[in-house]
């Protein structure tokens, strides 16, 4: 079904001891969806109990809040939608937007997952693709410039009480200063003033400089 084979879908209802109404509806539900009045319109046709119709009767109390916060034309509706997730038990959705290849949120209800872990309570949430919707934003110029992480980054071979102080005072008068080994990588993204620190003296560019000129570099940032 989530796979929306429609062959082995047929085939597997086809094997089912099921009354011929029932299979017509099954054999519907990989092709049902679209926007949500209309697909709803049409789950009626196969509905052939009270559970069904109780089930899109709450499809419509939802349709409703859709239509009066105004993303009526936003959400469609998938009964063939299925999630390999067992905990679930009622609504699922998805979220994708324009241009971003997979979902950027899905989730839905799972009214008797808490219990498992001993709180009996009905719940609903969902997971984000952070890393997709970062790309998606970045691509699509939604982000703002963003200043790097830290002022200035020094790194050391061999760390002492002076380099200790130096940055303990830095940080308390906000700046951010990160401290490395040379042995350690930094993207150089992540940082706008690169010192390198050796035998109790400051350097950047190769020009020995002092603690108070650092600092007054990293004011002028």
């Amino acid at each position: 079904m989530a796979e929306r084979n429609l062959v082995a879908c047929k085939s597997y209802i086809a094997s089912l001891p099921i009354s011929s109404d029932a299979r017509k509806a099954l054999e519907a539900l990989p092709v049902l969806f679209g926007p949500y009045a209309q697909t709803l319109s049409k789950a009626r046709d196969y509905s052939i109990n009270s559970g069904m119709l109780n089930a899109l009767s709450r499809l419509e109390r939802v349709y409703d809040y859709i239509l009066y916060a105004g993303y009526a034309d936003k959400v469609q509706l998938d009964f063939g939608f299925a999630s390999r997730l067992g905990y679930y038990t009622d609504t699922v959705f998805k979220v994708y937007v324009d241009g971003a290849l997979y979902d950027i949120i899905d989730g839905g209800r799972y009214d008797q997952l808490s219990s498992r872990f001993g709180v009996d309570r009905p719940a609903c949430g969902f997971g984000m693709n952070i890393n997709l919707l970062y790309e998606y934003m970045s691509d699509a110029g939604l982000l703002e410039d963003t200043e790097p992480s830290f002022q200035m980054a020094v790194s050391y071979t061999q760390g002492d009480q002076t380099l200790v102080r130096d940055l303990m005072n830095w940080r308390d008068r906000g700046f951010r200063v990160a401290a490395y080994p040379d042995s350690s990588f930094i993207d150089s993204a992540d940082y706008s003033i690169h010192a390198i620190y050796r035998n109790g003296s400051y350097y950047k560019d190769g020009k020995a400089m002092t603690a108070e000129e650092l600092e007054a570099l990293m004011g002028r940032l």
